[in-house]
């Protein structure tokens, strides 16, 4: 088993190149710990797809400024990124906008909450790193 190998949860150890694998997380306003954890996934998958509600690109990484990052057909919408966070009542629908591969087999989630909305090709293995809740939703600036 290679190093990198030991890192990976057992069910994943051994996971081929042949298998798509597409990585997924709310969005990216700036670099904090969530985002940090998507970069070191996205290190153990270095082909995978990353996809998001939107994405800064102002804060993306070294790691994830070299990779494509997918975002929903939302992000382009004028004023949208900057006033994203006021639509919370309608994340499961936009959620749903958020451009996962059809031929993912593997499907790998960095989130707390509104990214198990996506729409997941239904013969993939979806695992998600589940991180603590939103503080946004419980009072916290």
């Amino acid at each position: 088993m290679q190093a990198k190998d030991a890192m990976l949860p057992l069910a994943l150890r051994g996971v081929k190149g042949d298998l798509s694998v597409a990585l997924l997380h709310h969005w990216m306003q700036f670099f904090r710990g969530g985002e940090a954890v998507l970069s070191e996934i996205a290190t153990l998958f270095p082909k995978a797809s990353i996809s998001m509600l939107y994405a800064n690109r102002m804060h993306l990484d070294s790691v994830l400024g070299r990779r494509d990052v997918r975002t929903s057909s939302f992000a382009a919408f004028p004023g949208f990124c900057e006033h994203f966070r006021k639509l919370l009542p309608l994340f499961p629908f936009l959620m749903r906008s958020v451009p996962v591969p059809i031929g993912a087999g593997l499907v790998l989630s960095s989130d707390a909450s509104m990214i198990k909305g996506v729409n997941i090709p239904k013969s993939a293995v979806h695992v998600c790193y589940c991180h603590s809740p939103p503080r946004y939703l419980w009072g916290l600036e």
